[in-house]
Parts: structure tokens; sequence; C-alpha cells
């Protein structure tokens, strides 16, 4: 049985049969979600918050919603979004895999040295 992700259970094992907006294919493929992966839609709220990050220029304030939209790849190998990075995680080695805005956030990141 197909259905939207929308309208998908929550807490269930489910498989990305297929994307049929070419944008959201795209942007799926930039933050590393492919056809024939397996999800789990989670019913917990995300709570989007402000997070601060340094760069090689000094630090950043990004927004809840553009911290979820970046993309990167820890040390370990680990893939996370800056807004679900814990406190712990300092990601001095980061490297910036994808964002999922336009220009204006890549020129912010790199004005404060965060190379994307």
């Amino acid at each position: 049985m197909y259905q939207t992700l929308t309208n998908a259970p929550f807490e269930k094992s489910l498989l990305l049969v297929k994307v049929t907006d070419p944008s959201l294919a795209l942007r799926f493929r930039h933050i590393g979600v492919f056809e024939g992966m397996e999800l789990i839609r989670i019913k917990e709220d995300v709570k989007l918050q402000p997070i601060r990050v340094g760069g090689s220029k000094g630090d950043a304030v990004i927004g809840g919603g553009m911290s979820s939209k970046i993309i990167v790849r820890l040390d370990d190998g680990r893939k996370s979004s800056l807004a679900e990075m814990e406190p712990d995680e300092t990601g001095k080695n980061f490297l910036v895999k994808s964002i999922l805005g336009g220009r204006n956030a890549r020129e912010m990141l790199r004005s404060r040295g965060i190379e994307t």
C-alpha cells in the first residue's frame, strides 16, 4: 500500500518508494535521502531553537529554521543537522555537507569563516 509521508503512520518503518516533485527529490538527495531508503516518521515535535556556532572569523547565531537545513558530517562519520547536534559536540572539524537554504545562507556562513 502506497501513501504520502504526511499520511504515513508514526514510529513505523517506511520504504521511500518515490518522490514525485523533482525539486524535493533533489533536496532530499542533497541531504542523503534516496528512493529505496527506510525511513521512520517521528511523532515528537521538533523544537527549533537558535544556535551559536564558531567559525574562523568569530561566532554566529543561526536561527532554528536555518540550523535544521544545514547538514554536517562530524569527525566520527555521522551526519546530523546543526539543530540536532548535542551541546557537547563541538564540531570543530565538521564539514558542511549541504544547505537547503539559498545563497544568503551560504554567504552568512562564509562571512563567519564556515565554508560550505
